[in-house]
């Protein structure tokens, strides 16, 4: 398989906090156990693994954990430099000692406790500042935003793939029907308008066709490119799960509104910048903002929650329609098969019934990402005020 495995420019590199890492944030494939090794490094892309392979593969997140690597590099070398001051000032010492300068020794020996006794409140000091819950959830979002991207996309791809499955029978169609449009002209039951019609509908069946290809194209080139392939690989592509209703069902919205206000990013980071401590009036300023803040949060899961109830129900609706289609699909078949429809007019069964195939896996697929939203919001993927 050809994984991509040079570092590009890094698009999303705001998401991630530069700082002293936490080595557990850098993915490698060693990580996994064997079984997810092989899964991860085979030619089929599937939806539980996209979160994994953006941990190993995605250059965007690779450029954030190595450049946190790097942090953590220079704050080594920069204490290695200290240490070498601090040895330098005690050699300076015995100099002194050893010529009688007790005052210059008692000096040097001071500058090195000194700054021996900084370099470890530095070293302490930045350690404490970057391994934080702020640090560490940043970090996780940005993983986290990168995989409801490559969701988007894998659904896009499920649904794009249905339609041009619909278009390429519509296209069919029109060819069948530009050929029965010359026969009857040949036989003076059409005229030119006619027949320069049907033609004008193959040519708009072509041209929808290649859109949809060039949508697919760009779709799957950015989905390979995310988790790891290069932009011209040819992986299989596994299919979307729908939702289960009986996990919807089991959704516990409260419970939910109290783990996203722990999980959101802004609030994080407002816990960690907290400077209220001092007076009665700043600790009531802080409390309020705070409280709003949490509120905020609380109507987003809301309305996430509201859309994905809204989602299930246009699901539901586009899956009954699409059943009593294939009722009337298994009839056309037989009408076909026993020659009381001919060619054209099965093949005008076949695009409707593929319409509402269409409808049935986009109707799904939004219900999915509707999902996703409202799991992604739970863990700390909403922008507040």
């Amino acid at each position: 398989m050809n994984r991509w495995r040079q570092i590009t420019a890094c698009t999303m590199l705001a998401l991630f906090v530069v700082a002293v890492p936490i080595n557990s944030f850098a993915a490698e494939l060693s990580d996994y156990d064997e079984e997810t090794q092989e899964r991860l490094k085979d030619n089929k892309l599937e939806y539980d693994e996209l979160e994994d392979l953006i941990s190993v593969y995605n250059p965007d997140y690779k450029k954030g954990t190595d450049s946190i690597q790097e942090s953590i590099d220079a704050l080594d070398m920069d204490v290695s430099e200290i240490e070498m001051n601090i040895e330098m000032l005690k050699r300076e010492a015995d100099n002194m000692k050893d010529v009688g300068n007790m005052i210059g020794y008692q000096s040097y020996m001071t500058a090195a406790a000194s700054m021996k006794a900084s370099m470890l409140e530095m070293h302490k000091t930045m350690r404490k500042n970057y391994d934080t819950p702020t640090v560490k959830h940043n970090l996780n979002v940005g993983r986290y935003q990168l995989t409801s991207v490559a969701q988007m996309l894998m659904s896009q791809n499920q649904v794009l793939t249905s339609n041009r499955e619909m278009a390429a029978k519509a296209e069919e169609l029109a060819e069948e029907a530009y050929r029965s449009t010359q026969t009857q002209l040949s036989l003076n039951m059409g005229t030119e308008a006619d027949l320069l019609n049907a033609k004008k509908g193959v040519e708009q069946s072509l041209n929808g066709l290649a859109q949809i290809d060039a949508g697919l194209l760009q779709i799957r080139q950015t989905l390979f490119m995310m988790t790891g392939w290069s932009y011209d690989a040819n992986p299989e592509i596994g299919i979307v799960p729908v939702i289960d209703p009986q996990v919807i069902a089991g959704i516990n919205l409260e419970e939910d509104k109290i783990k996203a206000i722990g999980n959101n990013s802004t609030l994080i980071d407002s816990r960690q910048k907290d400077t209220s401590r001092g007076t009665t009036a700043s600790r009531l300023t802080y409390d309020r903002t705070m409280s709003e803040k949490e509120q905020k949060v609380c109507i987003a899961i809301e309305q996430l929650y509201d859309t994905l109830q809204q989602k299930r129900i246009e699901s539901e609706a586009a899956n009954a329609a699409f059943a009593s289609a294939e009722a009337v699909k298994r009839g056309d078949d037989e009408k076909y098969r026993m020659g009381i429809y001919g060619k054209l007019e099965y093949l005008q069964a076949e695009v409707a019934y593929l319409t509402q195939k269409s409808a049935k896996e986009a109707a799904d697929m939004a219900l999915v990402n509707a999902y996703n939203d409202y799991q992604w919001g739970v863990k700390g993927i909403l922008t507040i005020e």
